[in-house]
């Protein structure tokens, strides 16, 4: 921050001073920070990347302007650093004795990160004293530069991983894990299985779909489904175990549930362990009985790391209804309520959709909203009767081979796109879009294969205008080769509002040295 403070200082009026500002004013007030992520209301700081840039530019031309005051901001840099070692001296209370050095919550990386400034600031006031005394600092900058790159890179590897025991735990459980995953997926076998927090994505590393992922570039039709049964989707998926009726919906067969502390499930039977004081119950399952909050889950295994719970209730992908829920009667009951009913019937976008397959039943269940795990039970086991014997998937889509008594709706727990096409027995079907945001088809009485295909929506259309302005590209810079050529084009560099080289030393060096060769 010593070249930004320095900037700022001595060219308040500069655009890059007064964007700086406006920045950090935001930064502060929620409401304007959110309108870099498109006015919502989930806390996201990826935008500082911008600002951070605009930093890097203006400590470059601070650093190298000879008239800059350099010193200013080296001392409101060191006080600012000073006041943050000062805080982390103040007393902690801990029980009922006060201690010293413990108030930040990881005291050991704190210090690391206050004595890495301090050399910084250490390293910049020695370019300092060397530009100020007109001596050679080029050779010396680059050598602190790389230094503090590579110390600043290092600083974060240690935050990552903690210690090389840790590292090497992961390595080895989640890298190398995929040899202890209870059962593979293979191409006649497909399932999805759900894992611990803090686990978002060790399954894709082992090759194993899963319900709990951080991505956060999804199709919007998640973002509906969730919002409509109540569970939060930001950036990943993350419903939690009171949700259980989604492991069956999204035919989940396996549940992973990391070991904390050599808790295991038998200990947790017998009740031969202690929970911490500290311990935080919401969203955490390091203690919980997942039979006990799971419908249809028990203990199968562990394979070290993790205890390994297998659905016994468990639906296969692409199972058939015979039932539907009027839309309106759905909007109308709890959230949890609409993701229980949806084990027993769909959920239409439209009125339209129920004259169109009319071999649909309205939903029986006189209350669809007091719905209980007997009845989450009893649905799954009639959805299993009716389900793919087959489901493969490939980078274009997916197959899927099912064998029905009657015409039945078939669904699939795969988002909703206007990308998908689909073939019943060769037959074009029309996708429907059901249980706000996922995909169903209509299947006849028989054996049915059914197959999906998904292309981009408008990749067509944006090949076509990426060749297009390819071309014009091309064209552009012939036309430009041409007219050089001819002397009608000078070569020539656009600045900002200053000029580049005003009062930059290495440019004065530059200049002065024609003097000298006179």
């Amino acid at each position: 921050m010593t070249g930004v403070i320095t900037f700022v200082r001595s060219r308040r009026k500069h655009w890059a001073s007064r964007f700086l500002i406006f920045c950090g004013f935001c930064a502060f007030i929620p409401i304007l920070n959110s309108f870099f992520q498109a006015a919502n209301s989930y806390y996201y700081a990826r935008w500082f990347y911008m600002p951070i840039l605009i930093m890097a530019m203006v400590t470059a031309h601070s650093l190298d302007d000879t008239e800059a005051d350099n010193m200013y901001g080296l001392k409101i840099t060191a006080l600012i650093t000073a006041v943050f070692a000062v805080m982390g001296l103040l007393p902690k209370k801990d029980g009922d004795k006060l201690v010293l050095f413990q108030l930040p919550e990881r005291p050991v990386y704190f210090w690391i990160q206050v004595g890495i400034s301090a050399l910084c600031l250490a390293g910049a006031y020695y370019i300092y004293v060397l530009k100020s005394g007109r001596k050679p600092f080029f050779d010396k900058a680059v050598l602190l530069t790389a230094a503090a790159s590579l110390v600043g890179a290092g600083t974060l590897i240690i935050y990552g991983a903690y210690s090389l025991s840790s590292a090497n735990e992961y390595i080895d459980t989640v890298i190398n894990g995929r040899d202890k995953v209870y059962e593979e997926v293979s191409d006649d076998n497909f399932f999805r299985i759900d894992i611990s927090e803090d686990c978002d994505n060790f399954p894709m590393i082992w090759r194993l779909p899963t319900m709990r992922a951080f991505q956060s570039v999804v199709s919007t039709s998640i973002m509906d489904f969730y919002d409509y049964v109540g569970v939060h989707r930001d950036v990943a998926s993350r419903a939690d175990i009171s949700h259980y009726t989604l492991r069956g919906l999204l035919s989940v067969k396996y549940y992973y549930k990391e070991i904390i502390d050599d808790v295991t499930y038998d200990k947790l039977i017998s009740g031969d362990y202690s929970i911490p004081d500290d311990y935080d119950e919401k969203d955490n399952t390091d203690y919980t009985i997942i039979p006990d909050e799971l419908e249809g889950f028990e203990y199968a295994g562990e394979n070290g790391r993790f205890e390994i719970y297998e659905n016994k209730l468990y639906v296969p992908m692409g199972f058939a209804y015979d039932t539907y829920i009027p839309r309106e009667k759905a909007d109308k009951l709890s959230k949890s309520a609409r993701e229980r009913i949806m084990m027993d019937s769909l959920i239409f976008e439209d009125s339209e959709h129920e004259e169109k397959y009319s071999f649909m039943d309205t939903c029986t269940i006189k209350e669809p909203g007091k719905t209980t795990k007997d009845d989450y039970a009893r649905f799954c086991l009639e959805k299993r009767l009716h389900a793919s014997s087959s489901f493969t998937y490939d980078e274009h889509g997916f197959t899927s081979e099912i064998s029905l008594d009657k015409p039945m709706m078939v669904f699939f727990s795969v988002p909703y796109s206007d990308g998908w096409t689909a073939e019943v027995n060769g037959k074009s079907v029309d996708v429907e879009r059901v249980n706000e945001g996922f995909m169903a088809v209509p299947a006849d009485a028989g054996d049915n294969t059914i197959v999906f295909r998904y292309r981009t929506p408008g990749l067509d259309y944006g090949i076509i205008i990426s060749l297009a302005g390819a071309g014009l590209l091309a064209a552009y810079l012939i036309i430009c080769h041409i007219n050089r050529k001819k002397g009608d084009l000078r070569r020539h560099k656009h600045y900002y509002d200053y000029q580049s080289e005003h009062r930059i030393q290495a440019a004065e060096q530059y200049n002065n040295s024609f003097g000298a060769d006179l």
